[in-house]
């Protein structure tokens, strides 16, 4: 619209009064256009929602017959299932929710209802989140139907205890055990948190022929906080005797050691807390598990209270993670067993006296292939002679820098000694490294730390792997951006994560301690 008053329009100018006329009768006519043009677009707008109701009703016609020949429906019910099977989550037990499979499923229509609940194999796991007392009968009643659907199926389930709960003081939950001990003859994979008070009396009328197909059980909450005012069997697990059993998690040995295993076919045990197990009783125990594939155990005990042991093999054990609560200066602790087929080992160690060397608490160090240490204060002299003697190590884990001997403070050219050098190049230690975890590492620098990881990613040293993972937990700030150096290094395939502690953000702000947020002061400039 050409305008007289351009040069006023977009300012803070005050027109004067005969402009102030001029303006009102300049808008006359496009204040008209402009109302003609409202009402046009009023008519126009009617037309189209009308045309878009009636476009709205017969697409939704039109899509109401196309469901009827869609693909989905013509699939025979056997398809249909085997789909809702592979909804269910892949990792864990599916939830008592209605958003996911298989109370999801349940959700879309009544032939999908139909097809789901009459399929067992939806049913056969569960996860089963204890609530508080309130909410109990309820859940116990779903549990209940839910294992009902499964019908024949071995059963896997797990159950922990909602944060809403007490679970440790005198929480009855023997309903829903009842329940779950009346399915026994189908439990596969059970793992659950049980209360303090009367929990193992609910598993105390299982016999072995009760659970035929158990493979996997894993407790919390027992024994060691069992009620000690049930009186319990002689042997009180005695199910545990069944010959399918192969896998158990336990918090201690104190409680199952008095229960009849069927030691002979484990191929994995767990000991989950610290216990009074000595070394005797541990060692009683492995010389019956011949299958054994994979062994967590904690060590209590001294070596020198060690009943004479006749020497065993166990042949198929792979994997191997020993937490010790105290090491001698005697200690040899696997002079009694040969584990030929030992691969990977983590060892926990509080703290390792002077004269005692590291391989004395490491089997098979040669044929070791993953190796994660955790260890307060570790000498590094002490950790490079283990590492001396494992030259088919691929991952390795360490959990707190090593300390130098003389200084006795942490060791920043520990990694130095693991770097390739061109005047050495046959002599590195770990020549298989492909994975390396650093936790609490704060003395390194980024420029050691760099050094290291250029060395074994490069192609210089043709006797030694190429790093595919590195991941790194320093604590102190960065010093370097090693990542920005490593980039042709991670287009090659590395897979690198470094952290650093955040930096303190600290600001001063006027408005600290006010009901306002704070705000950064911008110094030098006034209030006005």
């Amino acid at each position: 619209m050409h305008s007289p008053f351009k040069d006023l329009l977009y300012t803070n100018a005050v027109p004067s009064d005969a402009e102030r006329n001029d303006i009102r009768g300049l808008l006359e006519g496009p204040l008209k256009q402009v109302a003609e043009l409202t009402k046009e677009l009023s008519r126009l707008q009617a037309f189209i929602d009308a045309a878009s109701k009636e476009r709205n009703e017969l697409q939704e016609s039109i899509d109401a017959h196309l469901a009827l020949v869609s693909p989905a429906r013509q699939l025979p019910d056997d398809i249909v299932r085997a789909i809702f099977v592979a909804c269910l989550p892949s990792t864990r037990n599916p939830a008592m929710s209605g958003a996911e499979a298989p109370l999801l499923l349940c959700q879309i229509c009544r032939s999908w209802r139909s097809i789901a609940l009459t399929t067992p194999r939806l049913w056969a796991s569960i996860h089963i989140v204890v609530p508080t007392q309130s909410k109990l009968e309820a859940v116990t009643a779903t549990v209940a139907a839910w294992l009902a659907r499964a019908g024949t199926v071995p059963l896997h389930i797990s159950m922990v205890f909602s944060q809403t709960a007490h679970a440790f003081t005198g929480y009855d939950i023997s309903s829903l055990l009842s329940v779950l001990v009346a399915a026994s003859l189908r439990w596969n994979d059970i793992r659950l948190a049980l209360p303090q008070y009367g929990a193992g009396s609910a598993l105390f009328s299982l016999s072995s022929k009760d659970v035929p197909v158990l493979q996997t059980l894993a407790l919390a909450g027992v024994p060691s906080t069992i009620d000690t005012t049930l009186r319990a069997p002689p042997n009180p697990l005695s199910f545990l005797a069944t010959k399918s059993l192969r896998s158990i998690v336990i918090p201690s040995w104190n409680y199952f050691l008095q229960s009849s295993v069927s030691w002979e076919y484990l191929n994995h045990l767990t000991i989950k807390n610290k216990s009074d197990a000595t070394y005797n009783s541990i060692l009683s125990i492995l010389r019956k598990c011949p299958r054994l594939e994979t062994c967590e155990i904690p060590v209590h005990g001294k070596l020198g209270d060690i009943l004479p042991q006749e020497h065993f093999t166990l042949p198929r054990l792979s994997h191997l993670s020993i937490r010790y609560s105290h090491i001698p200066s005697d200690s040899h602790y696997f002079t009694h067993m040969t584990l030929p087929a030992l691969r990977s080992l983590h060892c926990h160690i509080p703290t390792l006296p002077p004269d005692v060397a590291l391989t004395s608490v490491v089997p098979s160090p040669t044929l070791l292939e993953r190796f994660r240490v955790e260890m307060r204060n570790i000498k590094s002299s002490t950790l490079l002679a283990a590492l001396s003697h494992m030259p088919s190590l691929r991952e390795l884990q360490i959990l707190g820098e090593p300390v130098d001997e003389i200084c006795r403070t942490q060791d920043p050219e520990f990694l130095v000694h693991l770097t390739p050098s061109p005047d050495a190049p046959g002599a590195v230690l770990c020549p298989r490294l492909e994975c390396i975890e650093l936790m609490g590492f704060g003395k390194v620098s980024d420029e050691t730390l760099l050094k290291f990881i250029q060395a074994r990613t490069g192609s210089h040293f043709h006797d030694v792997s190429r790093l595919s993972r590195v991941n790194l937990l320093i604590n102190r700030e960065m010093q370097l951006d090693i990542r920005q150096h490593l980039q042709d290094a991670v287009a090659r395939g590395l897979q690198m994560y470094v952290q650093y502690p955040a930096p303190s953000r600290s600001e001063y702000s006027p408005f600290e301690g006010t009901e306002l947020p704070s705000r950064g002061w911008r110094w030098g400039v006034s209030p006005s």
